[in-house]
């Protein structure tokens, strides 16, 4: 299967093509989920990947297809943090109870800003695909793309509560950095060296 699959940056007009398995990777994060799996179950492609990919201003959508089915997408993109934005909390946390709502947002605590932060904001894989390398071809690409920013001395990935790839992150030097809503999300770093 390796052998046949390729990939292509897909445009932003593309990204309904990842619907299902955007879809599918908010499903598998809710049935993983420990701490508050109802807000996970209402994440879905319409009011994650569709409105971020939207939005971006320096954003890069992959696809991996085995002919013309796509199997896996990576989106990754290029943020402008503020001190707002440190302390701003996402719509869902509504549904939190005060003392998680009120935790630490997602961006690090130790963050300048303003700064230029690298996210890989999606990452999936349909399940038949796993082990044979799309992942890591579209993480190598994903990666590549944001170290390549002159910009961008940190990535950030997050990762929902339930879920444990941090061995997947830790290949590509990422570090536990910290909780996010009192540990609805984990927040892993990658500090970029520039020459």
């Amino acid at each position: 299967m390796k052998d046949s699959i390729t990939y292509r940056e897909l445009a932003k007009e593309e990204a309904e093509l990842c619907r299902e398995l955007c879809n599918a990777l908010m499903a598998h994060q809710a049935s993983k989920g420990t701490k508050y799996p109802e807000i996970l179950a209402a994440m879905n492609f319409d009011n994650r990947l569709a409105p971020a990919v939207a939005a971006a201003k320096k954003g890069r959508l992959l696809g991996a297809f085995d002919g013309e089915k796509l199997v896996g997408y990576l989106f990754a993109e290029v943020i402008t943090a503020t001190e707002e934005a440190k302390t701003g909390r996402p719509p869902f946390s509504e549904g939190m109870a005060p003392e998680d709502a009120a935790g630490q947002g997602f961006l690090p605590p130790w963050l300048e800003c303003p700064a230029a932060v690298g996210e890989i904001v999606n990452l999936y894989v349909m399940p038949e695909y796993r082990g044979k390398g799309a992942a890591q071809s579209l993480m190598d690409q994903g990666m590549a793309w944001l170290e390549s920013d002159p910009e961008v001395k940190n990535i950030l990935v997050y990762v929902s509560n339930g879920n444990d790839p941090a061995g997947f992150y830790a290949r590509y030097g990422f570090r536990h950095c910290h909780e996010v809503l009192n540990g609805f999300i984990t927040c892993y770093c990658k500090r970029v060296e520039k020459k």
